[in-house]
């Protein structure tokens, strides 16, 4: 695990780790990112 992860889950804050490859589009990255955000706000309320 990366030391950056492990210090985010020690504190109990999410994170999001993505395998960026140059074949994949964009879209399909920006889709995940909104998505772990969405998620992160509705663990928050």
């Amino acid at each position: 695990m990366a030391p950056l992860q492990t210090l985010f889950q020690e504190h109990g804050l999410p994170s999001l780790r993505l395998k960026v490859d140059t074949t994949i589009p964009v879209g399909q990255l920006r889709t995940r990112v909104e998505a772990f955000m969405e998620m992160s706000q509705l663990e928050t309320v």
